[in-house]
């Protein structure tokens, strides 16, 4: 009975910390934080004001399922923040039809590796500039989407030629050649842009996969490249914790 005692309190007090606004998010409580709408990282980690919009010629829109846009290890939704021509539209919401109003033309093309998929070239640009309609969710969800939009079942479909691993260390895969969205765009601009734009839209992506990992606690502040005035909370928290528990 007189440990049931002690325990009450600090449950109680805890619940109390997590519910105030002077909650510290540490890397472990992290599905607590606050989280920037448009990033997705949280709100003392967002990206939005570091990136400086990348100009392409590309025209890029990610179709996104819903439920991938939830998941903290999405990529697809950095798109509008990296590129100047980017969009982000989603899919998949009850009674609510996709919007697809100004893709399909000549001009567009679907970027999934397909059976019937054609390997980008340079060459797919020689008319003038192309717009990539790339899916975005988990690969049943991205094999199924275009099929399930009857506006977009006949785009002619693109795939990246053979490439190095991802550098996506956020969800695993069977596949270490797979690659994540951010990173198939990376690579689709890099034959398309230039090498330049690729290593610029990685960057954003490396970044944010760094920067996931550091709240996940896999990775070291300084390698996440973590702000000094973020990185000491994870401090702060377990010394209210430890000091709760007095």
């Amino acid at each position: 009975m007189t440990f049931l005692r002690n325990v009450r309190p600090y449950h109680d007090r805890v619940s109390a910390l997590r519910q105030s606004k002077k909650f510290i998010c540490s890397p472990a409580m992290s599905a607590k934080c606050p989280r920037c709408p448009k990033c997705g990282l949280q709100a003392d980690l967002c990206l939005c004001k570091l990136v400086q919009p990348i100009h392409v010629q590309t025209r890029v829109v990610v179709i996104a399922h819903f439920k991938e846009l939830a998941r903290t290890s999405n990529t697809g939704r950095l798109v509008p923040i990296c590129l100047e021509r980017g969009e982000l539209r989603k899919r998949g919401l009850p009674m609510q039809a996709t919007d697809v109003s100004g893709l399909i033309s000549d001009r567009s093309y679907w970027l999934y590796p397909g059976e019937e998929a054609q390997t980008l070239t340079p060459e797919v640009t020689k008319d003038g500039p192309i717009t990539l309609i790339v899916p975005d969710g988990n690969w049943t969800q991205a094999g199924k989407m275009r099929h399930r939009e009857p506006e977009l079942a006949h785009l002619p479909q693109l795939k990246l030629p053979p490439g190095p691993p991802s550098r996506y260390r956020l969800r695993k895969s069977p596949d270490i050649y797979r690659v994540s969205t951010l990173e198939a765009i990376a690579r689709a601009l890099g034959i398309l842009e230039g090498e330049e734009v690729q290593k610029a839209v990685e960057a954003v992506f490396d970044l944010m996969v760094e920067r996931t990992l550091w709240t996940r606690g896999k990775l070291d502040a300084d390698e996440a490249q973590i702000p000094e005035d973020v990185r000491h909370r994870s401090g702060l928290w377990d010394e209210l914790i430890a000091k709760m528990q007095q």
